[in-house]
């Protein structure tokens, strides 16, 4: 059984062109590769930044997962395969981030695309200055969630 990445996590791996294509490559080659990567557009193309999910988090069987919404900010730089999702505000108390001492009232999550499902909403924009997705209105909180985003910098350099 051969393991492809990123095909392992993809949505559309049962009826990929490009899977069935490397898979029958590794099993006819004269030895026997059991792992390979490749470069898939497919992949890539499955979420742009701004795209309204459903994340399915928690635990690894289905009856103990259940769903959040956010706005999917692009692919992870730390791992691999998965898309960081800024979570809504009415879902923060669902992923854990709630406690006394949360400092960001929209936690960013990864989460890899088989356990994303599309959202019939529009695309969100997000702010220039602070980087979090605005609402359907056009208005968002700052990044410590004390009050709509004002357009400065309140972290970091540029006070």
């Amino acid at each position: 059984m051969a393991i492809i990445h990123p095909c392992r996590h993809c949505p559309k791996r049962p009826t990929c062109p490009l899977r069935a294509e490397a898979a029958a490559a590794m099993a006819s080659g004269p030895m026997r590769v059991t792992v390979a990567r490749v470069s898939c557009t497919i992949y890539e193309g499955l979420f742009t930044a701004g795209d309204r999910v459903t994340a399915s988090i928690g635990g690894a069987y289905a009856s103990q997962r259940w769903g959040v919404h956010g706005t999917v900010t692009g692919p992870s730089g730390r791992c691999r395969g998965k898309w960081v999702i800024q979570v809504d505000g009415d879902c923060v108390d669902q992923t854990g981030f709630d406690g006394e001492d949360a400092t960001d009232r929209h936690p960013f999550i990864s989460v890899f695309p088989d356990r994303l499902t599309k959202l019939d909403e529009p695309t969100r924009a997000f702010c220039p200055i602070c980087g979090n997705a605005k609402a359907a209105d056009g208005t968002h909180l700052d990044p410590k969630g004390n009050g709509e985003c004002d357009g400065f910098r309140t972290t970091g350099w540029g006070e």
